[in-house]
Parts: structure tokens; sequence; C-alpha cells
């Protein structure tokens, strides 16, 4: 159907470019999806910038002549030339390349096709894939993680990514990331469910881990960060109580080695003599030149302290405390000085009379 080992598509068929309605007849029938004037053959800007790229402001004749470059070129390529090409999966016009559509009325299809392909027409390489783009890029972040679960887009049995959000850094990475989208393109009932289910990829790779990142070296730094595992662990041995360290490698995880943990020995005394003869280091019995070198070292030292007396018993008698009785004290006059000097203790003022 004219696509070799890396899903890339190739005009080994004869086209009939006799007109623009039996080239696209022979495209379909070679296998190229030519639906909506072609602008999904070569959407290789989907999800960059504004999604349109040059092939999508492209008309339907200008994508029709950039095939027919292409046609042109791949027949005039020996076999032998071909199968070098066969090998490398660098060029196709299903990678972005950052090329932009030419504004300025001077259109050459030739050139464009070279652009768009990667390649100059010596077959040297031209235009690098644009891997920044992609990995800036948020509905290509949203989509890392339905290439790693799906077994169709594996490498000899490994995911092309080991990590959600490792960067895209080869070609096979976003062909495989374009075939979950022509996937997805397939299994959806309409063109508008595609393009919400599009949607919630963007959504998802805006915020990785619910992340606001911006830039991808943000997400390099976070995914170099997390996939280091802590490379010591301390458990406890269930039948014998005994406290072990398990070594791990610090990618994987895997344990690499088992530490019995033996608690430390009772601390020794020190002793040092002048007699060399005596000398015993595994029992803390050390030789020293200084005559009476064991005394004069201990004599050098600050005495060891005597141990505290234990603190006495405090008895706290604490009795509860009541409120007394205050009421009459607020008949007195003397505590109302705003009512001016009181009276003497005999004065009429202060006494009641009862008729």
């Amino acid at each position: 159907m004219g696509y070799d080992k890396f899903m890339r598509w190739t005009p080994d068929e004869d086209i009939n470019w006799e007109s623009n309605e039996t080239a696209i007849q022979d495209l379909e029938a070679a296998g190229l999806d030519w639906s909506d004037g072609g602008v999904h053959s070569y959407r290789s800007s989907r999800g960059i910038g504004d999604g349109s790229g040059a092939w999508g402001q492209m008309s339907e004749s200008e994508r029709l002549d950039v095939i027919r470059e292409y046609d042109n070129y791949w027949d005039g390529l020996s076999t032998t030339a071909k199968a070098e090409l066969g090998d490398d999966s660098s060029w196709g016009m299903d990678l972005y390349r950052g090329v932009t559509y030419d504004d300025d009325g001077v259109w050459n299809a030739k050139n464009m096709f070279h652009d768009l392909v990667g390649l100059k027409t010596d077959n040297s390489p031209g235009n690098q894939i644009d891997y920044n783009s992609y990995n800036d890029s948020h509905l290509w972040r949203g989509i890392t993680d339905d290439i790693i679960e799906n077994p169709k887009h594996q490498w000899e049995g490994k995911s092309l990514f080991e990590f959600q959000k490792d960067p895209y850094t080869n070609a096979g990475q976003i062909r495989a990331g374009n075939g979950v989208i022509r996937d997805w393109k397939i299994d959806k009932g309409s063109y508008t469910e595609f393009q919400e289910h599009l949607e919630t990829q963007v959504t998802e790779g805006a915020l990785p881990d619910w992340k606001p990142y911006n830039k991808q070296y943000q997400r390099n730094q976070d995914a170099r960060i997390s996939r280091w595992k802590p490379w010591m662990d301390f458990t406890q041995d269930e039948e014998t109580g005994e406290w072990v360290g398990l070594e791990k490698s610090m990618t994987s995880g895997e344990v690499l080695n088992t530490i019995r943990i033996q608690p430390p020995a009772m601390p020794q005394r020190v002793q040092i003599t002048s007699d060399q003869s005596l000398t015993d280091e595994d029992n803390g019995i050390f030789y020293t030149g200084l005559e009476n070198g064991n005394e004069r070292v201990l004599s050098g030292m600050t005495p060891q302290p005597e141990r505290p007396d234990k603190p006495e018993a405090l008895s706290l008698d604490i009795k509860p405390y009541i409120p007394r009785d205050r009421s009459r004290d607020y008949m007195k006059i003397e505590n109302h000085p705003w009512l001016g000097e009181p009276e003497p203790p005999n004065s009429a003022a202060n006494k009641v009379e009862v008729k």
C-alpha cells in the first residue's frame, strides 16, 4: 500500500497526473488519505502553534503539486538510493520541521517539497525535525501515555518512552504519536468527537501531574528527579527483629545488597602504657613513649563528675480559690469616688432612718 517500515508513505505506484481527479483517485488507491482536500495527509503541525503549518495553509492544488514533486523525485532515484533512504528514519513529510507557508506570492512546489521532506536535491539532510516544538506542545505531551500503554508502539518489547514526561528525541516516537492520532480518527464516530478527544489530550498535556509547567526543561528536570529512587532503605526482619539495610539501584529500585546491621559494641576504656610489650590495641591498650604516660594523660583529664542527686519530691498544697461576697462593699460610699468625698462616719448620709 506504499508504506515502508517506518509507516512513511512513498509513491511506489504509478500516478496519473493528467488531472487532479485522476491523481487523487490514484493517490487514495495507493493508500494516501486525501479526505478534506488532503489536509490530513501530512498534518505534521497538529497541536503545534495554531496547528495549520505550511501544509494546512496550502490550497488543494498546491498540495497536489507538492505530491507530484514527491512522485518525480522518487521515480528519479535508483534502487540503491531508495534502499539507503529506506533505512533512514529522519526524512519524511510526516515530521514537523518548522516550515512556514510562503505568503509573498512566490510559490515553488519543488522547494516546498524538499523543505517539508527534510532532504536536499542531492539526498543529503535538509531541514531537521523540530523536537522543541513537539516537546512544548500540550497535545503531544498529552498523548505520551497512550504511546507507552499501546503494545503496538513498542520496540523489541520495550516502550518508546520510559516515563510519561520524557522528551521526544527521535522520529520513531513522533511516528508512534501519529499512529495514535490516526487510530483515534478512525475509532471516533465523527470528526467533532475526534476533535473533542484531542482537546482532552491537550488538557492532560498542559498540566502533567497537575503541575503548571510552561517549558520543556521543567518537565525534563522533574522527570529526572522523580526517576531517582532512594539507594538505601531500612527495614526490620519479622523473624529475628534485626534491622536490615537494603542497598538498591537508584534507577530501577532493585535490591542489590542486604546489610545486617549489628548493634555497636560497648565502649572500652582506653589505657596508655609506656611498656611496649603490654600493648593490646584490640582491648584498648596503646603504647606511648612517655614515661608514666597513662598517669600523665589521666592527670590532665577532667575528673568524672559525680552523679547528681535525685530531685526531692515537691509537695504543693494548692487551695481552691473561693471568691468572697463583695456585695456589701458596693454599699460603702468611699468605694464610689465620683460621688465626692465621703461623709464623716457619724454623718446622717450614712444613716438610714426608718419611719
